[in-house]
C-alpha cells in the first residue's frame, strides 16, 4: 500500500504539490500507425515484420457482444486493444512521445516523475509545472490525431485545500479530487488517508 507519512510527507507538504491523471481518449484505435511504426523501428527493429503483416491495411476484429451475437468491425487506423502484442506497440509509441518532450532540456524529468500504464498517465510536479506538461502532452498527441478525455483525466492536490484545487482544476479544464480522498496509479492507492489507502487496496 502507498501511504505518504513521516520524511516523505515532510518533503513534499508543499501547497502546490500536484498529480494529474491522464487518459487517452480512444487510445488505441485512434493512434498514429506510423508513429508506432517508427518506435518499434528504434526499440525493437525486428518486430517490424510482425506489425508490418497485421496493420498493413484494413483489420477485421471479431467479438461477442449481447445474447451471443458476434459483432464485427473494421479498422483501417490505430491498433486492435486486446490484441496480442498491443499493449507493447502502445506502450512503445507512447513512451517515445515522452522522451521526445523529455529531452535535454528536461533532463529526463518525465522519467522520474511519471507513471504510464496503457491508456493512462499521471504525472507529479508542481501544479504551474504540471499544467505546462499537461498542454505539451496535448498538443503533441493532437499531432497524431488522439486527445485526452477531459471528462477522465483530474487533479489531485493532497496539501491544497478544497477551494484552491477547484480553482486550478478549472484552469486546465479537468476534473478533481477532493484532498482527503485519493488516487489509484497502476494499482496502487495513493493518499495522506490510511483509511482511503485501505479501502482502496485491491491487493490482499
Amino acid at each position: 500500500m502507498a501511504f505518504l507519512q513521516g520524511e516523505q510527507v515532510k518533503l513534499d507538504r508543499d501547497t502546490y504539490f500536484s498529480v494529474i491523471v491522464c487518459d487517452i481518449q480512444a487510445a488505441f484505435p485512434s493512434a498514429s500507425r506510423v508513429g508506432i511504426r517508427k518506435a518499434i523501428a528504434g526499440a525493437v527493429p525486428k518486430m517490424l515484420p510482425i506489425f508490418d503483416f497485421k496493420y498493413h491495411g484494413r483489420q477485421t476484429d471479431m467479438m461477442l457482444g449481447k445474447n451471443g451475437v458476434l459483432i464485427v468491425t473494421q479498422m483501417t487506423s490505430g491498433i486492435i486493444q486486446g490484441d496480442e502484442l498491443s499493449m507493447l506497440f502502445f506502450g512503445l509509441y507512447t513512451g517515445t512521445i515522452l522522451k521526445e518532450l523529455d529531452g535535454e532540456e528536461a533532463d529526463g524529468f518525465l522519467a522520474k516523475t511519471s507513471s504510464k500504464y496503457a491508456d493512462d498517465m499521471c504525472q507529479a510536479a508542481t501544479f504551474d509545472l504540471n499544467a505546462k506538461i499537461f498542454e505539451q502532452l496535448r498538443q503533441r498527441l493532437e499531432q497524431d490525431g488522439m486527445k485526452f478525455s477531459l471528462a477522465k483525466c483530474c487533479l489531485y492536490m493532497p496539501f491544497a485545500d478544497l477551494e484552491t484545487v477547484k480553482m486550478y482544476a478549472t484552469q486546465i479544464g479537468i476534473g478533481y479530487i477532493e484532498p482527503d480522498q485519493g488516487i489509484t496509479i497502476t494499482g496502487m492507492p495513493v493518499s495522506l488517508s490510511p483509511a482511503w489507502v485501505q479501502d482502496n487496496n485491491w491487493f490482499p
